[in-house]
């Protein structure tokens, strides 16, 4: 049985980690419930599967100044490196020149640029509008963007994309975005394999039913992601209101999955390169070779592609993204290959996707998701950061914020 506290933490990723934080220091008794066995949310270092660590979720410390993350690796002496500027585009008559590749990057600057001037249109549009049409790079830019936001350009809203910064450089983590997520969550009591089932919030006090019992509290924090909202994982009575219920249909989990494949040694030649193929079709999926040297390639697959490929199993992403690389470097690989392995956030319960992206027209439905609901039941995360959606800074900010609201309303 667990002790009733005055503030429930539901979700152990950035943002509940980083509420537990601000709560606990302003000395209110916090309890932060965890359904998996782990904390981090869609940041885990994967330490084990293949023989080397790598990320299976989040794996870029954006916007380096202004993320608190950044501050915290340089304090606690977690080494991070910049985003490798190697890339090699292969096509249908194998490597690409030079002229080709500078061909690509103008036609994503006009790209952008045109999407950007989309973004201050009057009327929220799709970000596919922005872009060239008929064009031969246009599908290679789509799988791209489709990585970056989780959700093709079709399925995008321009306004979200607009809204989001990222202005100051992308790092690395050395050990992993996951293992620094799992160093922060050190200082934070978390109760793990601890699901939140109900939400009873029809009376003078909150209750939360869990598989270890009822605890009753002052305030809700809830953190999980927008997918596990709009199932019935969570049951809440009395239901979310309408406003909200509609902003979750507006800024739905994108989909975005990864493949690691460990090889005894290189077989590639190459050196922390990104490999992009120029390729027309959307069953398509991009590289990471050898990242910090080491002897694995990792593949990232995007969008309705993602999903499919998910439900189809791990077996199966393995074989497409392994057969991929056996086009670029020939079949010889497959004898060096020491194991694979896949994640599965978009068929796992507890996820259910991505990041967060808006779809055209509801971009303005996260600061619906930020608001408190009764002023009692608060809300954080990825989904809930204007400017930094998708991100682990921006989770965290999101947590830092809501906790002080709390606070607030504690205090009132």
């Amino acid at each position: 049985m667990l002790s009733d506290p005055d503030v429930v933490i539901i979700g152990a990723g950035a943002a509940g980690l980083a509420a537990g934080r601000v709560l606990m220091a302003a000395g209110a008794f916090t309890v932060v419930l965890e359904a998996k066995i782990r904390t981090g949310g869609r940041a885990f270092t994967d330490e084990n599967s293949v023989g080397i660590a790598w990320d299976r979720g989040a794996h870029w410390l954006h916007n380096q100044r202004h993320n608190f993350f950044a501050g915290y690796a340089e304090r606690e002496k977690i080494p991070l490196e910049p985003v490798s500027e190697n890339r090699k585009i292969w096509t249908d008559r194998g490597w690409s020149d030079d002229e080709l590749i500078q061909d690509y990057d103008a036609y994503c600057d006009l790209a952008f640029d045109r999407i950007a001037a989309l973004g201050l249109e009057p009327v929220d549009h799709p970000v596919s509008d922005a872009l060239p049409r008929h064009h031969f790079y246009r599908p290679m830019f789509e799988s791209w963007y489709a990585a970056l936001s989780g959700m093709e350009p079709n399925r995008s809203s321009a306004w979200d994309d607009w809204r989001y910064r990222d202005d100051t450089g992308n790092r690395r983590v050395r050990c992993g975005y996951g293992a620094l997520l799992a160093r922060y969550a050190t200082d934070v009591p978390v109760e793990v394999s601890t699901p939140a089932r109900i939400i009873d919030s029809s009376g003078p006090e909150i209750f939360v039913e869990t598989d270890r019992g009822r605890i009753k509290a002052s305030a809700v924090i809830i953190t999980v992601s927008n997918a596990v909202l709009s199932s019935d994982a969570i049951s809440f009575s009395p239901p979310l209101p309408n406003a909200f219920t509609s902003a979750l249909e507006c800024i739905p989990l994108g989909e975005a999955e990864k493949v690691a494949i460990a090889f005894k040694s290189d077989v590639f030649g190459l050196e922390d390169t990104h490999l992009i193929f120029l390729d027309p079709s959307p069953q398509v999926a991009r590289f990471q070779i050898r990242p910090f040297g080491e002897n694995i390639a990792v593949a990232y697959l995007a969008g309705c592609f993602a999903r499919r490929m998910s439900e189809a199993g791990a077996a199966a992403m393995s074989d497409f993204a392994l057969s991929r690389l056996v086009d670029v470097f020939g079949s010889g690989i497959r004898s060096a290959v020491t194991a694979t392995q896949a994640s599965d956030w978009c068929i796992d319960p507890d996820i259910g996707g991505g990041y967060s992206s808006a779809r055209p027209g509801g971009a303005d439905g996260r600061t619906v998701l930020a608001e408190p609901v009764n002023e009692r039941l608060f809300f954080a995360g990825e989904a809930h950061a204007v400017d930094a959606y998708g991100t682990v800074h921006g989770a965290y900010n999101s947590g830092v914020e809501t906790a002080r609201r709390v606070l607030a309303h504690l205090r009132s």
